[in-house]
């Protein structure tokens, strides 16, 4: 690469960090901002600049760690380190285990392999009640209608238990969410029905008990 090139990636790396120690921003947006605004950064090389270290120093920050471990210091070379952040050498699984204990993040965010978790929180099918089917209960079935667009919390009294979640269809071409519990603390409320459930045209949950039932308490 050009040095005059690398020398304007330094700089525009060093602002960065420079900027983000002003406004307060956390390590791993100043990584983002370098990745982002810098073409031609690996993120082993960004999480060096947003540390504002040298290839020295982060030789030296190395053998510190593995001393502080009671080992023998690596005294990785400056051009190792320089073949690491551009994809020419790949750190084996210790030194890649120490880098990502020295910059505090994950091995993909140095690029070492890939994060697989959910960008969002996986939800519980609301016909299924935590857990499973509870001793002695029915299966849900599957719904006939798409599920809302959110999730519905149930609860039951002290002493109550959860013995059946099931989806019924009702008139209107919906369907209902009926849960029986057993009722153990005998305050009379022994069934739930959440009629209406993704009435068709809506787009809305309707919160309506049927004939002869009672709302255990207030829905999310």
């Amino acid at each position: 690469m050009d040095r005059a090139l690398r020398r304007a990636q330094e700089e525009r790396a060093k602002q960065l960090r420079l900027q983000g120690q002003l406004e307060g921003w956390p390590r791993d947006r100043v990584v983002d901002e370098i990745l982002a605004r810098v073409p031609g950064i690996s993120p082993l090389e960004a999480h060096r600049f947003a540390a504002g270290w040298t290839r020295q120093q982060l030789s030296r920050a190395l053998d510190a760690l593995y001393e502080l471990d009671g080992l023998m210091p690596p005294q990785v070379s400056v051009s190792e380190i320089c073949r690491w952040e551009h994809g020419r050498h790949q750190p084996n699984a210790e030194r890649q285990q120490y880098l990502t204990r020295l910059y505090r993040t994950r091995p993909d965010r140095l690029g070492f392999g890939r994060d697989y978790s959910p960008r969002e929180p996986e939800t519980i099918d609301p016909g299924l009640p935590r857990g499973g089917v509870p001793d002695g209960g029915e299966s849900p079935s599957a719904p006939p209608s798409p599920a809302p667009d959110r999730p519905v919390g149930i609860s039951a009294g002290v002493g109550d238990r959860i013995v059946s979640v099931r989806w019924v269809p009702d008139e209107g071409g919906g369907t209902d969410l009926v849960v029986e519990v057993e009722d153990g603390d005998r305050d009379g409320r022994a069934v739930l029905r959440l009629a209406g459930w993704c009435a068709p045209g809506t787009g809305a949950v309707r919160r309506a008990v049927g004939p002869g039932d009672r709302e255990r308490g207030p829905l999310p």
